[in-house]
């Protein structure tokens, strides 16, 4: 499922735009993440009865900084080496390292300055400005938590995050932009994608009741709705109030119905190539964006033709391969062990995280 958002994300930053709709990856990816660090907290406290909270952020730093680090570094070198680029966009280095600085307190989406490159790193900094909260109010309540309640209130926030999101864009009180970037009113896949682990997770193992052979059944039409979707522009209240509620529905039957079996079509999610492409995901989100500003600013094969386009995206996936395999999988594989007791046995299917 990584595999095919990350896909739609890259695509909908190339300059012709194939797919408008990109936004329906970064959707996804908030429901997946939302899904498995709640399934592993809670599957921590099944085995454990406690969740250690700094082995946590420890996980978390060690998953997300030495990507990030490595992207912002070599981009900022980047550019304050390349002339091009200064004169094809007057600023870009100040810019950029403004946008460092924001980047690495993941609070990116909380700036109006101009953060160079780097503006695709909002959704980041909502993702893990989610899980500094999350995570404490889970400890806080497991050790009298009944699931069940909790999964419907998780519902319930659900629903109410975006219908703050629609009545701040529908009031006016707040452009679309804002009230995208915004992690009050943009939390409500992430809230999604907790609420699934919540309801599916009991003593330590994804269970399987009677209803979630539906979200197997489901999940397929799901994908084909998300798919059908990303030719559509959601910039106006038909977007708020329609398309995000329906793509956020669409995206949480989908990962469901993946992590209880899904049906014979999963068997696409388990090629070799998909389950690559998955893997790299992250690395490939942090380097896109700037790897096509840059290209298109030194005007490379034209700067914006097919060609460029193609080399945009080969730079892009060769990057973020070798910052995955020689940075993130050796150090993850360096350091995770000294909180990994907790995650040991984990029987997630692979093709939720692909």
């Amino acid at each position: 499922m990584r595999a095919w958002a990350v896909f739609v994300v890259v695509f909908s930053h190339l300059p012709f735009r194939p797919l408008v709709g990109g936004g329906i990856g970064v959707e996804l990816f908030f429901v997946l993440s939302g899904f498995l660090i709640t399934h592993l907290l809670l599957r921590e406290y099944d085995r454990r009865k406690h969740i250690d909270l700094l082995a946590f952020y420890r996980r978390r730093a060690w998953r997300l900084l030495p990507a990030l680090v490595l992207m912002l570094a070599v981009v900022d070198l980047w550019v304050a080496l390349d002339g091009k680029l200064e004169t094809a966009y007057p600023g870009l280095l100040h810019a950029n390292l403004v946008g460092s600085v924001w980047a690495l307190g993941f609070a990116l989406n909380w700036t109006n300055e101009v953060v160079g490159t780097f503006n695709h790193l909002w959704s980041l900094a909502i993702e893990e400005q989610f899980y500094i909260v999350w995570a404490p109010v889970l400890i806080l309540l497991s050790p009298k938590l009944n699931r069940t309640i909790a999964a419907w209130v998780l519902v319930g926030l659900t629903v109410l995050d975006l219908a703050l999101q629609g009545w701040l864009f529908s009031s006016g009180a707040e452009s679309l932009e804002k009230v995208h970037f915004s992690t009050y009113s943009h939390a409500y896949d992430l809230l999604i994608g907790a609420d699934l682990a919540m309801a599916l997770t009991r003593s330590g193992m994804i269970v399987r009741p009677d209803w979630t052979k539906w979200l197997g059944r489901l999940s397929l039409p799901a994908l084909l709705i998300l798919t059908a979707s990303l030719p559509v522009i959601f910039s106006s209240s038909m977007a708020v109030w329609f398309w995000w509620p329906l793509a956020t529905v669409c995206c949480a039957v989908l990962v469901g119905g993946v992590v209880v079996g899904g049906g014979s079509w999963t068997v696409v999610l388990r090629l070799a190539p998909v389950v690559w492409l998955g893997r790299i995901s992250y690395s490939l989100y942090l380097w896109h964006v700037p790897v096509f500003i840059i290209v298109e600013g030194d005007g490379f094969l034209g700067g914006d033709t097919f060609r460029a386009d193609v080399f945009k995206l080969a730079l892009s996936v060769a990057l973020a391969a070798a910052s995955f395999h020689f940075v993130e999988r050796p150090l993850l594989k360096r350091f995770a062990s000294r909180d990994s007791t907790a995650l040991k046995g984990a029987r997630v299917p692979e093709v939720a995280a692909s």
